[in-house]
């Protein structure tokens, strides 16, 4: 069973573990999974739940050092340090927040996995609550006045009363109990599919302990990266899964005398489980200096025209760009594709590319998800978002959103080497 496989069904475990409320255990399971963005956000997910905002902030920070564009990320960041009063902390979470929402109303996590949607209202919202907390008044009341423009649902009314009562009483919008990242059914349903007991591949060895066989799709993405020293993956999955309990995210954990706190669903509050969660800015300011450091009033005008690692998650509103026109050595292998067999060079992929029309682009065989849709979009001339979706073996469309998408992509490829066809990959693009 190759790791991957293993990991997906450790993911599963733990998010069952999690709604089943078992929480050290679904962490215990979640650091078996592996380093990503997303499982140090779900382990962030999980401290929080258990009022270890402390921690939940570090692994929240893990998380970003993944991937610097993860915006629920900064988000729920965000609101953990609102909870441990750490207002300067949190404005520039939602500062970051809002900064790689890049201008959109939204950004929707379901196809990524997580069922929520990161509003740009409720992330002013927020920031707004910090700027009051700051003794920001003005400040805060525009970027109440801001949200308000960008609502989108009945429960984004609460901005308005926010308005009518200047800040007074207010919650704070945060992601609701029971959400956290689960894995793709696409990707579950195509692990099962490949064959990863056929033909195992010999890798290079590193090191001494190097030594052994495996799928090479998987193998070759560990040889060729290098994790950062605080974030040294563990040597097997084995390994993980002997660890004791008590050692379960040791890294993230806050030491004894964390004060904690209690969040609610779709909201925070500082209160009780039984308070309605309250926002008492008199008594706030009367209790903290004014700030006199200079603070931005709005999100930067010129948001990033994409991601540059990590996922692309579904944006609003969808945006449409125009193709450029062909005029390169590759473009001249698409229009000889269709009518004669053109030899693919030794370490590359072929890959077919469907989108306003049919082109092939080559790239090095163990390309990354990142430099792919990188190509891809330099191809068509495509400056927003791009989604990529390849035939499976039941002839359905499945959306590539990570590495790990494409390395089972290219490992429905093995299976066809017989035919010659296992440098050739194609893809639909949509924008």
């Amino acid at each position: 069973m190759s790791l991957m496989k293993l990991e997906l069904e450790q993911w599963q475990l733990a998010a069952r573990a999690f709604d089943e409320k078992k929480y050290e255990t679904s962490l215990e399971l979640f650091e078996s999974v592996g380093e990503s963005a997303k499982i140090f956000f779900n382990i962030g997910v999980i401290l929080s739940t258990l009022n270890e905002h402390e921690s939940a902030v570090r692994a929240y920070t893990s998380a970003l050092q993944q991937d610097q564009y993860f915006a629920v990320a900064y988000f729920q960041k965000g609101v953990s340090n609102m909870i441990l009063k750490d207002f300067e902390a949190a404005f520039e979470d939602f500062n970051d927040a809002l900064l790689y929402l890049r201008g959109n109303l939204y950004i929707d996590y379901a196809q990524l996995g997580l069922e929520f949607k990161l509003f740009s209202c409720e992330v002013l919202f927020n920031r707004a609550l910090c700027y009051f907390y700051l003794g920001e008044d003005a400040l805060g009341m525009n970027d109440l006045l801001a949200a308000q423009k960008e609502k989108q649902t009945s429960k984004h009314s609460i901005i308005d009363r926010a308005i009518d009562n200047k800040a007074q009483d207010c919650p704070f919008f945060s992601i609701p109990r029971g959400v956290l990242y689960r894995p793709c059914e696409s990707k579950i349903k195509n692990s099962k599919k490949v064959d990863y007991l056929g033909n195992s591949k010999l890798i290079a060895a590193a090191d001494d302990k190097d030594t052994f066989t495996g799928f090479k799709g998987a193998l070759v993405r560990k040889a060729n990266l290098v994790p950062k020293p605080s974030l040294v993956r563990r040597a097997t999955l084995g390994d993980s899964l002997r660890r004791t309990n008590s050692r379960a995210a040791e890294r993230f954990r806050a030491k004894p005398n964390l004060v904690r706190h209690n969040t609610a669903a779709g909201y925070g509050k500082f209160g009780n489980d039984h308070e309605v969660p309250k926002l008492d800015i008199n008594a706030a300011l009367a209790s903290m200096p004014r700030a006199h450091s200079p603070l931005a009033t709005h999100a930067p005008s010129n948001p990033l025209n994409g991601y540059e690692k990590g996922d692309i998650p579904a944006l609003s509103p969808l945006s449409t760009s125009p193709t450029s026109s062909l005029g390169s050595a590759e473009d001249a292998i698409s229009l000889f594709s269709s009518t004669r067999s053109v030899r693919v060079p030794k370490g590359k992929l072929k890959v077919k590319c469907h989108h306003t029309d049919t082109r092939v682009i080559l790239v090095d065989y163990n390309v990354t998800f990142d430099g792919l849709l990188n190509r891809i979009k330099e191809k068509f001339g495509i400056d927003g978002s791009v989604k990529l979706k390849y035939r499976d073996e039941d002839d359905e469309l499945v959306l590539i959103t990570d590495q790990d998408d494409l390395d089972l992509a290219r490992g429905l490829l093995d299976d066809d080497a017989d035919s010659g066809l296992s440098d050739r990959l194609e893809v639909w693009c949509f924008v």
